[in-house]
């Protein structure tokens, strides 16, 4: 539950234990006192409760449950005084925290926007990298391949997985006609029952790392190296490239910027925390 969420709660219950204690020691009218009390453990506890259920069917287990439960137990024993104070605590206690951390997150970017400048990147030095970068910038370029996956589970070790996908590269590697039936017999992939075959992909079709080993040159044919990814170790064999083309300077400008614009905020974050810890500073590498 959110904190803006947690505010009403908090001046419900406030509210309703102001307005109880002033019916029953005022107007000496308990029965008015128990009603009020009981609408706000009903009206601002329910939502704390239902909350914490669901924390705790997706496997949270904190010590909102200990306040669950007095909540649950305050109502069935009619205590709705104390039931009352364990919703304001408990509303209020987590609104206050979420309030102060709002307050330290904005008053930590005030302090980096006047103590950390970063200027904004030239057209001359946004073109540089463009030129130095330009396989970044490509757009169309295409590459009909095939792979074999030997994927990472639990119940290999990824040395041994690594070991078994570097002798099936051997062999292809001798006779590239046995890719397919290669394949067929040791991919995790479901592009086995097609020989391995990934059909035609662009850039960012694949995850990146798999991705930057079929865009990183123009070579057909078997990649001579194993591919790693998030996913395991691949045997990569590429049939054909599409070329495409670069993509105009005008084009990226504005994505070149933000790039460097965050990489040199990195770097002046990292020289302004030097500063601030000195050198032996075990945050700064």
């Amino acid at each position: 539950m959110t904190a803006a969420r947690r505010f009403p709660i908090v001046a419900l219950a406030t509210l309703g234990i102001a307005a109880a204690l002033l019916a029953r020691f005022g107007l000496n009218r308990h029965d008015l006192a128990d009603l009020i009390l009981l609408a706000v453990l009903v009206v601002g506890g329910l939502p704390l409760v239902v909350q914490t259920l669901v924390g705790l069917l997706r496997g949270r287990f904190a010590a909102d449950v200990v306040a669950m439960l007095a909540i649950v137990t305050a109502f069935v024993l009619d205590q709705y005084f104390a039931g009352a104070i364990i919703v304001l605590m408990q509303a209020g206690g987590e609104a206050l925290e979420a309030y102060a951390m709002s307050r330290a997150s904005r008053s930590i970017e005030a302090l980096l926007e006047r103590e950390v400048k970063t200027p904004e990147p030239t057209d001359e030095e946004c073109r540089r990298y463009y030129e130095r970068n330009a396989a970044r910038f490509r757009a169309g370029d295409i590459v009909e391949a095939s792979h074999i996956l030997f994927a990472m589970t639990p119940r290999v070790p990824p040395g041994a997985l690594r070991a078994k996908a570097a002798e099936v590269h051997s062999i292809v590697s001798r006779d590239a006609s046995r890719f397919a039936e290669m394949a067929a017999q040791y991919s995790n992939c479901p592009s086995a029952a097609v020989g391995g075959s990934l059909g035609q992909l662009g850039r960012g079709d694949t995850v990146p790392e798999f991705d930057a080993a079929l865009f990183a040159d123009a070579r057909v044919g078997l990649l001579p190296d194993l591919v790693t990814s998030r996913h395991g170790f691949h045997i990569v064999l590429v049939a054909r490239r599409v070329e495409g083309s670069l993509l105009p300077f005008e084009a990226v400008r504005a994505a070149i910027g933000a790039h460097l614009r965050e990489r040199s905020l990195e770097q002046a974050l990292t020289q302004y925390l030097q500063v601030l810890g000195g050198a032996t500073s075990p945050l700064v590498q």
